[in-house]
């Protein structure tokens, strides 16, 4: 082999990498999002199916879920939501579901994304037990 080629495989190499790497960030993000999905109740294959209370047991999907959410979005339209499920780490992406919108009630999960965001505006309430 010559000193050229040997040249030549290394611009080769060299330029395959970054490409490489690329698709490793790219492939950890995704898994980033998946573990958040599930942290939130929703696996990857669910994300389409409606998000609602569990037969089995009466509860919410997760103990993180909050009822009774208002979602305020930055063209200023506001969206009443029946539950919010939970944020990523980097709360860049937020889980609600019962989203009501002008085309109807989603039911199913929804990933809202910060940017579309102005603020959320939760109803809190004071439940005692005596």
């Amino acid at each position: 082999m010559s000193s050229r080629e040997s040249c030549d495989s290394k611009n080769t190499i060299s330029s395959i990498q970054p490409v490489e790497e690329e698709h490793f960030v790219a492939a950890k993000q995704r898994l980033r999002t998946l573990e958040f999905y599930e942290r939130c109740g929703i696996s990857s294959s669910e994300l389409q199916v409606a998000v609602k209370p569990s037969v089995n047991t009466g509860t919410t999907p997760t103990t993180r879920t909050v009822q009774n959410v208002k979602v305020h979005l930055w063209d200023g339209k506001s969206y009443k939501a029946a539950y919010f499920h939970g944020a990523d780490s980097q709360e860049t992406k937020f889980v609600v579901s019962g989203l009501e919108t002008d085309w109807g009630t989603h039911k199913r999960g929804l990933v809202v994304r910060a940017s579309d965001l102005v603020r959320l505006e939760v109803t809190l309430s004071n439940n005692k037990q005596k």
